[in-house]
């Protein structure tokens, strides 16, 4: 669980679909600054496209840093504790 997340597509895709219009509280936990957050607001058109960004942002200004285990501590933090069972769902398939 502690694998980093730079290349997982399929895993950010299916955070992205489950967190939608809860993003931003999601990105400020991750680290995200009210500029990142700004920017990714003016260039993406709806919340699942928002949120997505969000992680590849984190996922690439945290590299090695950025795990499957820090994503799912800061979806408790952001209270979408339930996202996280979508997690293990995808992780045990794999």
């Amino acid at each position: 669980m502690s694998r980093p997340l730079i290349a997982n597509q399929d895993l950010l895709s299916i955070v992205k679909e489950e967190v939608g219009h809860c993003w931003e509280n999601l990105a400020r936990v991750l680290n995200l600054n009210g500029q990142q957050i700004e920017i990714i607001l003016l260039e993406e058109e709806d919340d699942e496209k928002r949120c997505y960004k969000a992680l590849e942002r984190w996922c690439q200004e945290n590299g090695e840093e950025a795990t499957i285990r820090e994503l799912m501590l800061a979806l408790n933090k952001s209270g979408l504790a339930d996202v996280n069972e979508n997690v293990i769902n995808f992780l045990n398939l794999t």
